[in-house]
């Protein structure tokens, strides 16, 4: 049994050098002062690189002291290529995914990789994780809750879930610009509050605008444990069954029913608050996440859930290890075969 962390993020270093020679003319600069980089995307102020983003060898010993055996890399979402221009977005997301690429080649028996998407353009993106999975043998792609300001129920992502759905891969859903349009600067609320939030619209979109009703076979993954969904999600079928102002209209069963066919990680902070959401979707639904390597993220992941009071062993290995390799299951197969 292999421990897999389906929740952590990097930048290969390689990426940097790609940026600082050619990244002006995607709209991305960085700016370097010895071992430190500034990164500034599009018209965004320029924020800083955490180093434990790009070192190798330091993820590879907190693995080691955490008990995590595979790594499931995803772009850190400040360089998601969805911030980018739909002219400059596929040429930056080709160029970070084969550097992405690198890294597992490099390290096959700890890393997986998931792909970044320029969402902005819906046919370009999936044409990148067509690219991805089948030739760079990554196993899915980040998706952005809200990506350029549309929301996943948006006609316009048909594309994306049809290619998902033909290559059996997972889509990851993530934060971003959280909480965008309200003051939540004061007090670290764009994190602590707007990352849950963000994630609970997303769900909330992707259940009620039927997207998870027309396309069946989508293996989604939401980080943060799925924010307040699995909380309210009562208050969601409280609104479907008496369709209160037109919730069920794309709706042929409840929404915790949908509820119940996605993942969601363990990073909530809290061991009553992870055992709730194993209660809530079923132990066959939750995979580890560490959120690697932010302050925000959950430490010693594995230690963490086989310490939360109310999980058996059995659930305690669905967790760790035998649901991400559930969820992986297609792409490792692809991968496997093609000699990766």
């Amino acid at each position: 049994m292999r421990t897999i962390d389906l929740h952590a993020h990097c930048v290969p270093r390689t990426l940097l050098g790609e940026l600082a020679q050619h990244g002006a003319r995607l709209g991305v600069t960085i700016a370097t002062d010895g071992d430190r980089y500034r990164v500034a995307v599009g018209s965004r102020a320029p924020i800083a690189l955490s180093g434990n983003l790009i070192d190798l060898d330091s993820r590879l010993q907190a693995m080691d002291r955490d008990g995590v055996d595979v790594q499931v890399l995803s772009p850190w979402m400040s360089l998601s290529a969805c911030r980018l221009s739909v002219a400059a977005a596929p040429t930056f997301a080709r160029v970070y995914n084969e550097a992405a690429a690198a890294v597992v080649a490099d390290h096959p028996d700890r890393f997986l990789a998931l792909a970044n998407l320029p969402a902005c353009d819906p046919v370009a993106a999936a044409i990148e994780l067509r690219y991805c999975v089948g030739t760079l043998g990554m196993v899915g792609a980040e998706v952005a809750t809200r990506p350029a300001g549309h929301d996943l129920d948006d006609p316009a992502f048909a594309p994306l879930w049809h290619a998902a759905e033909e290559l059996g891969c997972v889509l990851l859903v993530h934060p971003l610009d959280s909480l965008a349009g309200r003051d939540v600067n004061r007090h670290f609320l764009g994190n602590v509050v707007g990352n849950p939030a963000e994630s609970t619209v997303a769900i909330g979109n992707l259940i009620f605008g039927g997207v998870l009703e027309r396309h069946r076979l989508l293996r989604l993954c939401v980080v943060h444990g799925g924010g307040f969904a699995p909380y309210q999600v009562g208050r969601w079928d409280h609104a479907f069954r008496n369709d209160v102002r037109g919730a069920a209209t794309n709706l042929t069963v409840a929404p915790s029913e949908w509820l119940r066919t996605m993942y969601f990680d363990t990073v909530v902070h809290s061991d009553p608050a992870r055992e709730f959401l194993v209660r809530i979707v079923g132990a066959d639904r939750v995979v580890l996440g560490s959120d690697y390597p932010f302050e925000m993220g959950e430490p010693a992941p594995v230690a963490t859930v086989r310490a939360t009071p109310g999980l058996d062993a059995d659930t305690v290995d669905k967790i760790i290890a035998g649901n991400a390799a559930e969820l992986l299951g297609s792409s490792l197969r692809g991968r496997s075969e093609a000699g990766l």
